[in-house]
């Protein structure tokens, strides 16, 4: 059998955080029917997933239902999937053990099963994604990722409706662990994978470049654009493995020194600075603020690359910070051609969107918006009236009262 694309370990690494994408307080109301308010936005249902439970083996898993819970259960339960069927077990524990299929199994908990809530919800199934939705008879409050069907419900059809929205919400569940776990396995595997054969690529092409400058200066050249183009792979390869580490494990953010932040950039373009003949200027004092220190520092690498591509020869650019309300605005200002009008909308393409066909090729500028996102900031972009472009972001400014 082919393994799936992420590994277990990768899989785990991320469900915490996605359990706290569909936090929900999940009521469901015997004059009302079904009445979920969730704290993120979720779209409704517009098709019942009868259908889809239908073709499959569905397992409705009980613990410490009465009997008449137990009826009423498997009752919903056949009404969502024909080929569902109840398991009744003594204990969470027993649930856990129970081999079961992945994504189609349901864990119906009665009152006297609440201490064990816990680790019924964080069960991971034989595939390392989410085991199962958890549902709950008799619960006032039994927190995050659990659907509670209060004591007034005895209708099986109000139960499975409940079912059915718990077993559609567990199944986004679960393929957003899977595309979480399949980013984590490209940021750690596929770029060690690839940096070891591009490795061998710059050692020899380094070797063969020395062997040839005792032969012929034109045969030596020719391994100039073996070497810039190896470069060029190994600098993608760190900028999407960036944006995947990023977008599925963020670490905690902690006070930084702008300043320090600008000049390790600063530092980090030096050469491409010098060969442009180009005159950059910044403000004496940068503000502190809540960040990932190798975020802004991305951030900052690729507004001033952009503006040393683009700025014409010899350009002057300004880097400078300003507050307004509670943000902060930074941004990198030159005095090249500018961006033509029907060319702005389109800068700050998002990351997600750059498989689009009528997308640019860059993805400076979208790495650059996620990054920013990431710190609960924007980008956007002026036109400089004297000619020029001015990028620009903004950042919480943490520094303030109340933030």
């Amino acid at each position: 059998m082919a393994k799936p694309f992420a590994s277990m370990e990768d899989r785990r690494h991320g469900i915490h955080d996605l359990r706290l994408d569909f936090r929900a307080d999940r009521r469901i109301s015997g004059d009302h029917g079904l009445n979920t308010r969730f704290s993120r936005s979720m779209p409704p249902m517009s098709q019942p997933i009868t259908n889809t439970l239908s073709q499959h083996s569905v397992s409705v898993l009980t613990v410490g239902l009465t009997g008449e819970r137990r009826a009423l259960v498997t009752q919903a339960a056949a009404a969502v999937a024909s080929g569902a069927h109840a398991v009744v077990l003594g204990t969470v524990d027993e649930a856990i053990g129970h081999l079961g299929h992945p994504g189609r199994e349901i864990l119906v908990l009665g009152g006297s099963a609440r201490n064990d809530l816990e680790r019924a919800v964080a069960a991971i199934s034989r595939d390392g994604l989410p085991r199962w939705p958890v549902v709950m008879f008799d619960s006032v409050s039994a927190g995050e990722s659990v659907w509670i069907v209060p004591s007034a419900v005895r209708e099986a059809s109000e139960v499975a409706r409940l079912l059915e929205a718990a077993v559609a919400q567990h199944a986004a569940l679960r393929e957003a662990a899977r595309a979480r776990g399949d980013l984590l396995t490209i940021a750690r595997r596929i770029n060690h994978e690839m940096r070891s054969p591009l490795g061998c690529i710059l050692t020899m092409a380094d070797m063969l470049r020395e062997e040839l400058a005792e032969r012929s200066s034109t045969a030596q050249s020719l391994t100039g654009p073996i070497i810039d183009s190896a470069h060029e792979v190994l600098e993608l390869l760190e900028r999407v493995t960036l944006i995947a580490r990023s977008s599925t494990g963020p670490p905690a953010m902690a006070p930084i020194d702008m300043g320090m932040v600008v000049w390790a950039a600063r530092e980090h373009l030096e050469p491409e600075i010098a060969a442009a003949g180009a005159q950059v200027t910044e403000p004496e004092t940068w503000p502190t603020l809540h960040g990932v220190q190798e975020w802004l520092e991305r951030v900052w690498l690729a507004l001033i690359t952009n503006a040393l591509r683009h700025a014409g020869p010899q350009p002057r650019i300004e880097l400078g910070w300003e507050r307004k309300d509670d943000e902060v605005r930074f941004f990198v200002r030159d005095h090249g051609a500018g961006v033509p009008s029907d060319r702005r909308e389109s800068l700050f393409r998002p990351f997600h969107r750059l498989h689009e066909s009528d997308s640019g090729r860059g993805l400076g500028l979208a790495i650059v918006q996620r990054l920013v996102q990431l710190h609960g900031g924007s980008c956007g972009y002026e036109a400089v009236k004297t000619g020029g472009s001015c990028f620009h972001f903004s950042l919480p400014d943490t520094a303030a009262p109340g933030s």
